[in-house]
Protein backbone atom coordinates (compact mmCIF):
# COMPACT_ATOMS: atom_id res chain seq x y z
CA UNK A 1 0.00 0.00 0.00
CA UNK A 2 1.68 3.22 -1.11
CA UNK A 3 1.95 6.03 1.44
CA UNK A 4 2.77 9.57 0.36
CA UNK A 5 3.54 12.92 1.99
CA UNK A 6 3.93 11.68 5.54
CA UNK A 7 6.55 13.38 7.68
CA UNK A 8 6.62 10.63 10.31
CA UNK A 9 5.63 6.97 10.33
CA UNK A 10 5.05 5.07 13.53
CA UNK A 11 4.56 1.29 13.59
CA UNK A 12 3.50 -0.58 16.66
CA UNK A 13 4.79 -4.06 15.79
CA UNK A 14 7.10 -5.58 13.23
CA UNK A 15 7.74 -4.51 9.65
CA UNK A 16 8.34 -7.04 6.91
CA UNK A 17 9.80 -6.13 3.50
CA UNK A 18 9.45 -8.94 1.03
CA UNK A 19 8.01 -11.21 3.71
CA UNK A 20 4.61 -11.55 5.38
CA UNK A 21 6.11 -13.13 8.50
CA UNK A 22 8.69 -10.69 9.86
CA UNK A 23 10.83 -12.25 12.58
CA UNK A 24 12.37 -9.00 13.84
CA UNK A 25 11.37 -5.35 14.22
CA UNK A 26 12.60 -4.85 10.64
CA UNK A 27 12.82 -7.97 8.50
CA UNK A 28 13.95 -7.70 4.85
CA UNK A 29 13.72 -10.64 2.50
CA UNK A 30 16.79 -9.97 0.33
CA UNK A 31 16.64 -10.84 -3.38
CA UNK A 32 20.41 -11.44 -3.46
CA UNK A 33 21.68 -8.59 -5.66
CA UNK A 34 22.79 -4.96 -5.43
CA UNK A 35 19.28 -3.62 -6.09
CA UNK A 36 17.86 -5.40 -3.03
CA UNK A 37 18.60 -5.13 0.66
CA UNK A 38 19.16 -1.62 2.03
CA UNK A 39 20.34 1.36 0.00
CA UNK A 40 21.42 4.68 1.52
CA UNK A 41 21.80 7.57 -0.93
CA UNK A 42 23.63 10.84 -0.37
CA UNK A 43 21.35 13.90 -0.79
CA UNK A 44 21.76 15.70 -4.09
CA UNK A 45 23.70 12.96 -5.91
CA UNK A 46 20.78 11.77 -8.08
CA UNK A 47 21.52 8.17 -7.27
CA UNK A 48 25.22 8.31 -8.17
CA UNK A 49 26.55 8.04 -4.60
CA UNK A 50 24.97 5.20 -2.67
CA UNK A 51 25.87 2.57 -0.13
CA UNK A 52 24.21 -0.83 -0.57
CA UNK A 53 23.88 -3.59 2.02
CA UNK A 54 22.64 -6.92 0.69
CA UNK A 55 23.32 -10.62 0.21
CA UNK A 56 25.23 -11.45 -2.95
CA UNK A 57 23.32 -14.48 -4.20
CA UNK A 58 20.46 -16.53 -2.88
CA UNK A 59 22.21 -19.70 -1.80
CA UNK A 60 22.69 -20.48 1.90
CA UNK A 61 26.41 -19.71 1.55
CA UNK A 62 25.98 -16.27 -0.09
CA UNK A 63 28.20 -13.54 1.45
CA UNK A 64 26.73 -10.32 2.80
CA UNK A 65 28.03 -7.18 1.04
CA UNK A 66 28.43 -3.58 2.14
CA UNK A 67 29.53 -1.62 -0.91
CA UNK A 68 29.72 1.91 -2.22
CA UNK A 69 28.89 2.89 -5.77
CA UNK A 70 31.73 3.01 -8.31
CA UNK A 71 34.41 1.51 -6.06
CA UNK A 72 34.64 -1.73 -8.02
CA UNK A 73 33.46 -4.14 -5.37
CA UNK A 74 32.37 -4.64 -1.78
CA UNK A 75 34.29 -2.75 0.90
CA UNK A 76 33.10 -5.26 3.53
CA UNK A 77 32.09 -8.88 3.05
CA UNK A 78 30.78 -11.17 5.77
CA UNK A 79 31.28 -14.74 4.60
CA UNK A 80 28.95 -17.61 5.50
CA UNK A 81 31.73 -19.14 7.64
CA UNK A 82 32.10 -15.92 9.63
CA UNK A 83 35.24 -14.56 7.89
CA UNK A 84 35.31 -10.77 7.52
CA UNK A 85 36.74 -9.58 4.19
CA UNK A 86 37.84 -5.95 3.75
CA UNK A 87 38.22 -4.60 0.22
CA UNK A 88 38.37 -8.13 -1.13
CA UNK A 89 37.34 -7.30 -4.69
CA UNK A 90 38.19 -3.67 -5.38
CA UNK A 91 41.93 -3.60 -4.56
CA UNK A 92 41.69 -0.61 -2.20
CA UNK A 93 43.54 -0.15 1.08
CA UNK A 94 42.53 -0.37 4.73
CA UNK A 95 43.58 2.36 7.13
CA UNK A 96 43.54 2.27 10.94
CA UNK A 97 44.18 5.64 12.50
CA UNK A 98 44.65 7.22 9.07
CA UNK A 99 42.34 8.53 6.35
CA UNK A 100 44.97 8.03 3.63
CA UNK A 101 46.24 4.43 3.78
CA UNK A 102 49.21 3.79 1.51
CA UNK A 103 49.23 -0.03 1.58
CA UNK A 104 46.76 -2.89 1.92
CA UNK A 105 46.92 -2.33 5.68
CA UNK A 106 48.21 0.99 6.98
CA UNK A 107 48.23 1.34 10.77
CA UNK A 108 49.01 4.75 12.23
CA UNK A 109 49.97 3.90 15.80
CA UNK A 110 51.08 0.95 17.90
CA UNK A 111 49.95 -2.55 16.92
CA UNK A 112 49.59 -5.52 19.26
CA UNK A 113 50.01 -8.96 17.67
CA UNK A 114 49.30 -12.04 19.79
CA UNK A 115 50.45 -14.78 17.46
CA UNK A 116 52.15 -15.52 14.15
CA UNK A 117 52.40 -13.28 11.08
CA UNK A 118 52.52 -15.38 7.89
CA UNK A 119 54.03 -14.61 4.49
CA UNK A 120 52.84 -15.82 1.07
CA UNK A 121 50.38 -18.71 1.08
CA UNK A 122 50.45 -21.47 3.68
CA UNK A 123 51.87 -21.41 7.19
CA UNK A 124 55.52 -22.36 6.75
CA UNK A 125 57.01 -18.85 6.51
CA UNK A 126 56.22 -16.52 9.40
CA UNK A 127 57.47 -14.59 12.39
CA UNK A 128 56.12 -14.29 15.90
CA UNK A 129 56.69 -12.46 19.14
CA UNK A 130 55.62 -15.11 21.64
CA UNK A 131 57.35 -15.37 25.02
CA UNK A 132 58.94 -11.93 25.07
CA UNK A 133 61.19 -12.67 22.10
CA UNK A 134 61.02 -12.35 18.33
CA UNK A 135 61.50 -15.34 15.97
CA UNK A 136 61.60 -15.81 12.20
CA UNK A 137 60.68 -19.13 10.56
CA UNK A 138 61.17 -20.32 6.98
CA UNK A 139 59.88 -23.70 5.81
CA UNK A 140 58.51 -24.13 9.36
CA UNK A 141 62.05 -24.08 10.82
CA UNK A 142 63.24 -21.33 13.16
CA UNK A 143 66.07 -19.43 11.45
CA UNK A 144 66.87 -16.84 14.11
CA UNK A 145 65.52 -15.47 17.35
CA UNK A 146 66.04 -12.37 19.45
CA UNK A 147 65.12 -13.44 22.98
CA UNK A 148 63.82 -11.24 25.81
CA UNK A 149 67.41 -10.63 27.00
CA UNK A 150 68.38 -9.23 23.60
CA UNK A 151 70.53 -12.21 22.56
CA UNK A 152 70.48 -13.20 18.88
CA UNK A 153 70.38 -16.93 18.13
CA UNK A 154 70.79 -18.13 14.54
CA UNK A 155 69.97 -21.54 13.12
CA UNK A 156 72.47 -23.76 11.35
CA UNK A 157 72.49 -23.54 7.54
CA UNK A 158 74.50 -26.01 5.47
CA UNK A 159 78.02 -26.24 6.91
CA UNK A 160 77.64 -23.16 9.09
CA UNK A 161 75.68 -20.08 10.06
CA UNK A 162 76.19 -17.03 7.87
CA UNK A 163 75.56 -13.34 8.33
CA UNK A 164 75.81 -11.53 5.00
CA UNK A 165 74.81 -11.88 1.37
CA UNK A 166 75.54 -15.59 0.90
CA UNK A 167 77.64 -18.45 2.22
CA UNK A 168 80.60 -17.25 0.15
CA UNK A 169 80.25 -13.52 0.75
CA UNK A 170 79.59 -12.96 4.43
CA UNK A 171 80.26 -10.62 7.31
CA UNK A 172 80.34 -13.42 9.86
CA UNK A 173 80.00 -17.19 9.84
CA UNK A 174 80.30 -20.12 12.23
CA UNK A 175 82.81 -22.95 12.37
CA UNK A 176 82.85 -26.25 14.27
CA UNK A 177 83.97 -25.36 17.78
CA UNK A 178 83.33 -25.90 21.47
CA UNK A 179 79.80 -24.70 22.22
CA UNK A 180 76.50 -26.17 23.32
CA UNK A 181 75.36 -26.58 19.71
CA UNK A 182 78.74 -27.53 18.27
CA UNK A 183 79.30 -24.20 16.56
CA UNK A 184 80.86 -20.88 17.46
CA UNK A 185 80.83 -17.54 15.70
CA UNK A 186 84.04 -16.71 13.85
CA UNK A 187 83.52 -13.05 12.99
CA UNK A 188 86.39 -11.08 11.46
CA UNK A 189 86.91 -7.63 12.91
CA UNK A 190 89.21 -4.99 11.43
CA UNK A 191 90.89 -2.33 13.51
CA UNK A 192 93.16 0.35 12.01
CA UNK A 193 95.72 2.36 13.95
CA UNK A 194 97.47 5.39 12.48
CA UNK A 195 100.91 5.96 14.01
CA UNK A 196 102.16 9.47 13.36
CA UNK A 197 105.79 10.60 13.91
CA UNK A 198 105.14 11.41 17.56
CA UNK A 199 103.10 8.27 18.31
CA UNK A 200 105.85 5.65 18.16
CA UNK A 201 107.07 3.84 21.34
CA UNK A 202 109.41 6.05 23.35
CA UNK A 203 111.79 3.15 24.05
CA UNK A 204 112.39 -0.45 23.03
CA UNK A 205 110.99 -3.57 24.66
CA UNK A 206 107.56 -4.89 25.69
CA UNK A 207 107.17 -2.45 28.58
CA UNK A 208 107.08 0.45 26.11
CA UNK A 209 104.91 -1.21 23.45
CA UNK A 210 101.77 0.57 22.18
CA UNK A 211 98.33 -1.01 21.62
CA UNK A 212 97.19 -1.55 18.02
CA UNK A 213 93.88 -3.32 18.84
CA UNK A 214 91.06 -2.37 21.23
CA UNK A 215 90.76 -3.61 24.81
CA UNK A 216 88.67 -6.79 25.18
CA UNK A 217 86.76 -8.30 28.10
CA UNK A 218 88.24 -10.64 30.69
CA UNK A 219 86.50 -13.70 29.21
CA UNK A 220 87.61 -13.16 25.62
CA UNK A 221 90.66 -14.36 23.73
CA UNK A 222 91.85 -12.42 20.69
CA UNK A 223 92.75 -14.53 17.67
CA UNK A 224 95.00 -12.56 15.31
CA UNK A 225 94.27 -13.50 11.71
CA UNK A 226 96.14 -10.86 9.71
CA UNK A 227 98.20 -7.65 9.97
CA UNK A 228 98.59 -5.20 7.08
CA UNK A 229 100.71 -2.05 7.07
CA UNK A 230 100.78 0.96 4.76
CA UNK A 231 103.67 3.42 5.01
CA UNK A 232 102.26 6.63 3.57
CA UNK A 233 105.25 8.97 3.53
CA UNK A 234 108.76 8.89 2.10
CA UNK A 235 110.30 9.60 5.51
CA UNK A 236 112.14 6.43 6.57
CA UNK A 237 112.91 7.51 10.13
CA UNK A 238 116.02 6.84 12.16
CA UNK A 239 117.36 4.61 14.90
CA UNK A 240 116.08 1.32 13.49
CA UNK A 241 119.37 -0.48 14.11
CA UNK A 242 120.35 -3.76 12.48
CA UNK A 243 117.66 -6.05 13.92
CA UNK A 244 116.18 -8.51 11.41
CA UNK A 245 112.71 -7.38 12.53
CA UNK A 246 112.96 -3.88 14.07
CA UNK A 247 109.16 -3.65 14.38
CA UNK A 248 107.48 -6.55 16.18
CA UNK A 249 103.89 -7.38 17.17
CA UNK A 250 103.49 -9.06 20.55
CA UNK A 251 100.82 -10.42 22.90
CA UNK A 252 101.04 -11.15 26.60
CA UNK A 253 100.65 -14.84 27.51
CA UNK A 254 99.28 -16.54 30.61
CA UNK A 255 102.69 -16.47 32.29
CA UNK A 256 102.94 -12.69 32.01
CA UNK A 257 105.66 -12.70 29.37
CA UNK A 258 105.20 -11.79 25.72
CA UNK A 259 105.01 -13.89 22.57
CA UNK A 260 105.97 -12.45 19.20
CA UNK A 261 103.11 -12.75 16.71
CA UNK A 262 104.97 -11.33 13.70
CA UNK A 263 107.14 -8.47 12.57
CA UNK A 264 108.30 -6.21 9.75
CA UNK A 265 111.64 -7.07 8.16
CA UNK A 266 114.52 -4.60 8.41
CA UNK A 267 114.91 -4.41 4.63
CA UNK A 268 111.32 -3.17 4.39
CA UNK A 269 111.41 -0.73 7.32
CA UNK A 270 114.56 0.94 6.04
CA UNK A 271 113.64 1.22 2.35
CA UNK A 272 114.94 4.65 1.36
CA UNK A 273 114.91 4.94 -2.41
CA UNK A 274 112.18 7.01 -4.02
CA UNK A 275 110.51 4.15 -5.87
CA UNK A 276 109.91 2.02 -2.76
CA UNK A 277 109.84 4.41 0.19
CA UNK A 278 106.01 4.27 0.27
CA UNK A 279 104.94 0.66 0.62
CA UNK A 280 102.31 -1.91 1.65
CA UNK A 281 103.28 -4.92 3.74
CA UNK A 282 101.52 -8.07 4.98
CA UNK A 283 102.97 -9.36 8.22
CA UNK A 284 103.73 -13.10 8.39
CA UNK A 285 101.66 -14.29 11.37
CA UNK A 286 103.22 -17.71 11.93
CA UNK A 287 106.29 -19.70 10.94
CA UNK A 288 108.87 -16.94 11.26
CA UNK A 289 112.07 -18.91 11.95
CA UNK A 290 114.30 -15.89 12.57
CA UNK A 291 112.48 -15.03 15.80
CA UNK A 292 113.68 -16.66 18.97
CA UNK A 293 111.19 -18.34 21.26
CA UNK A 294 107.70 -19.66 20.62
CA UNK A 295 105.74 -18.13 17.73
CA UNK A 296 102.19 -19.21 17.06
CA UNK A 297 99.02 -17.78 15.56
CA UNK A 298 97.00 -17.99 18.76
CA UNK A 299 99.60 -16.74 21.21
CA UNK A 300 98.35 -14.64 24.11
CA UNK A 301 95.70 -15.11 26.78
CA UNK A 302 92.31 -13.68 27.74
CA UNK A 303 91.71 -9.90 27.90
CA UNK A 304 95.05 -9.17 26.15
CA UNK A 305 95.35 -7.16 22.97
CA UNK A 306 98.00 -6.85 20.28
CA UNK A 307 100.88 -4.44 20.81
CA UNK A 308 103.57 -2.91 18.60
CA UNK A 309 107.11 -3.04 19.98
CA UNK A 310 110.41 -1.74 18.62
CA UNK A 311 113.54 -3.83 19.03
CA UNK A 312 115.72 -0.78 19.56
CA UNK A 313 115.24 2.75 20.83
CA UNK A 314 114.26 5.08 18.00
CA UNK A 315 113.80 8.80 17.65
CA UNK A 316 110.04 9.34 18.08
CA UNK A 317 110.08 12.79 16.47
CA UNK A 318 111.43 11.83 13.06
CA UNK A 319 109.60 8.64 12.23
CA UNK A 320 107.28 7.87 9.29
CA UNK A 321 103.49 7.64 9.35
CA UNK A 322 102.12 4.09 9.30
CA UNK A 323 98.59 2.75 8.99
CA UNK A 324 98.28 -0.66 10.70
CA UNK A 325 95.16 -2.74 10.07
CA UNK A 326 94.66 -5.86 12.22
CA UNK A 327 92.13 -8.57 11.39
CA UNK A 328 91.09 -10.55 14.43
CA UNK A 329 88.33 -12.70 15.92
CA UNK A 330 87.19 -12.93 19.55
CA UNK A 331 86.63 -16.29 21.23
CA UNK A 332 84.80 -16.60 24.54
CA UNK A 333 86.87 -18.84 26.79
CA UNK A 334 83.95 -19.71 29.10
CA UNK A 335 81.91 -21.00 26.16
CA UNK A 336 84.80 -23.14 24.99
CA UNK A 337 85.43 -24.68 28.41
CA UNK A 338 81.88 -25.13 29.71
CA UNK A 339 80.10 -26.37 26.57
CA UNK A 340 82.30 -29.04 25.06
CA UNK A 341 80.97 -31.27 22.27
CA UNK A 342 82.85 -34.38 23.31
CA UNK A 343 85.10 -35.62 26.11
CA UNK A 344 87.95 -38.04 25.41
CA UNK A 345 89.03 -40.08 28.42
Amino acid sequence: MPVKHLSDIYVNGKIGVGTVSPGADLHIEDAGNSSSGIRIEAIGTAGTDTVNMHFQGSAGTAPFYISRTNTGGAEIQIQADGDLILNGGNGDNVGIGTTNPQQKLDVNGATLLRGNVYFTSGTSNYYNGVGGGFSVYTQSAKQFEVDYNGYLQANKYGDGIYLGLSSNDNLARTIPAFSSTGRMVEASRFYTTKIEPGGWPTASGAANAVNVTPTISSSQKMWIKGIWIHKSSSNVGSGWGTNDFPVQFIMENAAGSYDIIGGVANRVVTLANTAQSIWYYQVAIMGVPTFSGDHRETAGTTSKNLKLMTASTISTTSQPTWFITVEYALVNQSTMKNNVDQVLT
